[in-house]
């Protein structure tokens, strides 16, 4: 049994004996050994990469569950060349950071057990194109002087933030374009192209009479079924479908809203909606809902964004209680007395991981050794289970030197006893800063590849920041591009602490509150001390809400 180990600072590739005891920093220090480079440079400078990601020197081959015949590279870091990282917040521009991202999203399920990326969700975008999409979209939305946004430009400005956040949350999705007035038109066909379908999308124009709203959603009913039908990507065999409508008219097709339901129910494509400038959208409403998608509206500009970057709308399946087609109706009566809703916010159902689960602040001995046991005896998740039950020791210890030397610990780690990948964190605010005084609630999960891909964290109370958005997810480099096998969970959550105070808000993942840092920033931190007030200030709370004892 051997490994293949590439040195590419020398272009040279060895076979090495495959031991699964032996540590990650023994198997450098050997391969440097028989390759005569032990001498030349110091050996801390090595770093051996598995699968593109750098191990952690004091985790076994077998830890990581490695196999026989792997090929790993040991890169001399001392030769590297320093590169820097381009951002931005628009579609329109293919940066490294967002290729990164999705690199890394391919990694890791080329590395899972299924080896295939999965397409979870098939959206087709319907937009009204229609004269009157030129009006003013809110009267007296925007400050005094500054030009107002027309229906046209701000449907392109919500569905721009849409496709900027299918790629930073790395959405498993693909989508096309329909536009509709007198015409209706495929403008993109659907596609991961998100690049592309920004610039498409970026050249609507509002000229055309009519609004054939119903049609077009037939002809982008069809449009999915027939790349459902003939794919270009793997499917999930529970792949999602929507269509999701803007319109600022009614129909003037005449045809039944009933019919429409009734053509989309045996194909299980759901109908969310976002009407603008409309006075009646109680049959929208009603069709989104009988369909079991949501009807949204906005009162701004802002308010629209922000919606748009929540979770639950840009993944249906994230909703609380989402049920396609779950309502009761037989007949076109029973479909005409559902009530929808206009939703002015949406918020994600809790991860089922989490759900119920109570996590303390120590887990006894007894208990430790029992899930050391059953990892070592294989019960475990192998080589992931260790490195985080290693993890867990390892911050515990920590912390608890931390308090004994009266210097208070930053965080308070609680685990499910039961089951260690799931951690949840308590983690104070950091001083003389906007934060000084709250206390915030971080879930961690761990995927089954750990460290091979990095661990879920998120915020599970509010907090006002322009790098993490109102779900709690968080923009941070080493939970995406810059993750390695190298880096601990303990580092990751110092590094959230870090950010904190130092909020970057040229890379935000809430645009809008990132506008207010940079143009107002005494508004800004008078905003972060309010949430802090309202959300954070009080432990014994949400230790009782998060079920930490």
């Amino acid at each position: 049994m051997t490994l293949i180990i590439s040195v590419p600072s020398i272009d040279k590739t060895i076979n090495f004996p495959f031991k699964s005891e032996i540590t990650i920093q023994e198997l450098i220090n050997q391969i440097l050994k028989a390759v005569n480079l032990e001498n030349k440079d110091n050996n801390n400078n090595f770093k051996l990469q598995y699968e593109n990601s750098e191990l952690f020197e004091t985790d076994t081959i077998g830890d990581l569950s490695i196999p026989d015949n792997s090929k790993l590279i040991l890169i001399n870091q001392s030769k590297l060349v320093p590169t820097t990282t381009t951002t931005t917040t628009t579609t329109t521009t293919t940066t490294n950071n967002s290729k990164n991202v999705i690199d890394l999203e391919y990694k890791k399920i080329e590395m899972s057990n299924s080896n295939e990326f999965l397409i979870k969700q098939i959206d087709m975008i319907v937009l009204d194109v229609s004269c009157s999409m030129t009006a003013v979209a809110y009267n007296g939305s925007t400050k005094p002087g500054l030009l107002e946004m027309n229906r046209s430009e701000v449907s392109q400005a919500l569905f721009q933030t849409m496709l900027d956040k299918y790629v930073s949350f790395e959405v498993p999705v693909v989508a096309g374009l329909v536009l509709f007035g007198q015409k209706i038109d495929t403008a993109f066909e659907i596609s991961k192209n998100f690049d592309s379908f920004s610039q498409e999308l970026g050249e609507v124009v509002a000229n055309q009479g009519s609004t054939r709203l119903y049609e077009a959603i037939y002809h982008a009913a069809n449009e999915i079924e027939k790349y459902r039908n003939n794919p270009k990507e793997k499917l999930a065999p529970d792949v999602c479908c929507r269509i999701f409508l803007l319109t600022d008219g009614q129909d003037t097709s005449n045809i039944n809203p009933y019919n429409v339901y009734q053509y989309l129910k045996p194909l299980n494509i759901i109908l969310d909606a976002i009407p603008i400038g409309r006075d009646d959208n109680s049959t929208l409403s009603t069709l989104t809902k009988a369909t079991g998608g949501s009807c949204f509206m906005a009162n701004s500009t802002q308010e629209g964004v922000e919606l748009f970057e929540r979770e639950a709308l840009l993944i249906p399946t994230q909703r609380d209680s989402f049920s396609p087609f779950s309502s009761p109706i037989e007949n076109e009566q029973q479909f005409s007395s559902l009530k929808g809703d206009l939703l002015k916010t949406i918020s994600r159902k809790v991860d089922s991981a989490l759900k119920g689960i109570t996590c303390v602040s120590k887990i006894d001995q007894q208990k430790l050794d029992e899930i050391s046991n059953n990892i070592n005896n294989g019960s475990g998740a192998g080589g992931t289970s260790k490195r985080i039950y290693r993890e867990y020791i390892s911050f515990q210890k920590s912390i608890e030197e931390l308090n004994k030397n009266g210097k208070s610990s930053i965080f308070t780690l609680y685990a499910n006893p039961n089951d260690i990948s799931v951690w949840k964190v308590i983690m104070k605010g950091v001083v003389d800063t906007p934060y000084e005084g709250g206390h915030f609630v971080l879930s961690v999960q761990f995927p089954n590849i750990y460290p091979f891909a990095p661990p879920k964290v998120r915020f599970e109370n509010r907090i006002y920041h322009c790098n993490i958005n109102t779900d709690g997810n968080i923009c941070l480099d080493i939970l995406k591009d810059h993750w390695s096998a190298a880096i601990t969970t303990e580092k990751v959550l110092l590094s959230i602490h870090s950010l904190l105070s130092n909020p970057n808000p040229m890379d935000p993942l809430d645009v809008v509150k990132a506008g207010i840092y940079r143009d107002n920033i005494t508004e800004y931190n008078a905003q972060c001390k309010k949430w802090v007030q309202d959300y954070a200030s009080s432990l014994e709370d949400l230790l009782k809400e998060h079920d930490l004892i």
